[in-house]
């Protein structure tokens, strides 16, 4: 039972690293069930300049973790 994920950044010109970095955290966020709420420039789910995920969302990613793509990348 294979299990395949593509995670896909996008890259504009005239991005630094740090952006193109933070894009693909986002997108290795909806592979946790991460969801698009959160403050826009703060949570690292909303907008384009957030960089943290607050306990609550991280707890709730390590629950569907645990539940679901454990079984499934093991």
């Amino acid at each position: 039972n294979n299990e395949t994920f593509i995670v896909r950044a996008h890259y504009f010109r005239g991005w630094k690293c740090s952006e193109s970095m933070r894009t693909l955290a986002h997108e290795f966020g909806h592979i946790f069930h991460l969801p698009h709420k959160g403050t826009k420039g703060k949570d690292l789910m909303v907008g384009t300049s957030g960089q943290i995920i607050t306990k609550k969302i991280a707890t709730a990613s390590r629950k569907y973790y645990n539940k679901y793509l454990k079984k499934k990348l093991n």
